[in-house]
């Protein structure tokens, strides 16, 4: 008996829900595109399939905390980086870009900053 319980505890180690196959997000191609730019898929974390030991829907993990946005952060409170980047937004690039993964594109308009600074001129 004891064998049998030894087994079936190897074996409970050992099963997945499903055989691995091809990421339905990314179609086994590991990446994602955006634009110009390449990222590592995020649900098969660039491996190209799921299933077996890579099981996205296995994992037990509960989601983080919404972080606020990078404008509101307490970093901007340092002396030092508050005087190293002159806006919060751009990061004083004069432009921001925003990202809409739903349509797939990214859009880049001047930042407040720029307008203020042109104003002045």
């Amino acid at each position: 008996m004891g064998a049998m319980q030894a087994l079936r505890g190897h074996w409970a180690a050992e099963t997945h829900v499903t055989d691995p196959i091809t990421c339905p997000e990314c179609g086994g191609r590991k990446q994602q595109r955006l634009g110009t730019f390449y990222f590592r898929c995020r649900f098969c974390k660039g491996l190209g399939w799921v299933g077996g030991p890579n099981e996205p829907a296995e994992t037990n993990h509960t989601p983080p905390k919404q972080a606020p946005p990078v404008w509101e952060r307490s970093q901007w409170r340092d002396p030092m980086v508050a005087s190293t980047f002159p806006c919060r937004y751009c990061l004083g690039a004069q432009v921001v870009t925003s990202v809409d993964e739903a349509a797939r594109t990214m859009l880049t308009v001047p930042c407040q900053c720029a307008a203020k600074a042109g104003g002045a001129d």
